[in-house]
């Protein structure tokens, strides 16, 4: 017997188990059939370690977020970034 549905926070897999939505496109087969991980399904998802960019074409890692180089293709990882005071260069006087 399958389920023809889903308790809520869960992924009906192809074969009719239900597995925690956390579990889908975290690159481990959770389901039996592999229909957790399929590259269409998992295309708009990132790893639990990335952040995906506004445009919603690439995932970056978090690290990468605010770190002054701009890593996204439409540089939305340096958005909304608190401005770090930038502390004067001193230069030795001759």
């Amino acid at each position: 017997f399958t389920e023809s549905s889903c308790d809520e926070g869960r992924f009906r897999c192809n074969n009719g188990n239900c597995i925690p939505n956390r579990w889908r496109c975290d690159q481990e087969n959770d389901c039996a059939d592999g229909s957790d991980e399929t590259p269409a399904m998992c295309m708009n998802y990132c790893k639990h370690h990335e952040i995906k960019c506004k445009n919603g074409e690439q995932c970056i890692p978090i690290s990468w977020k605010c770190d002054g180089s701009p890593d996204c293709r439409d540089k939305s990882d340096e958005e909304n970034c608190l401005a770090v005071p930038s502390t004067p260069k001193y230069q030795k006087s001759e």
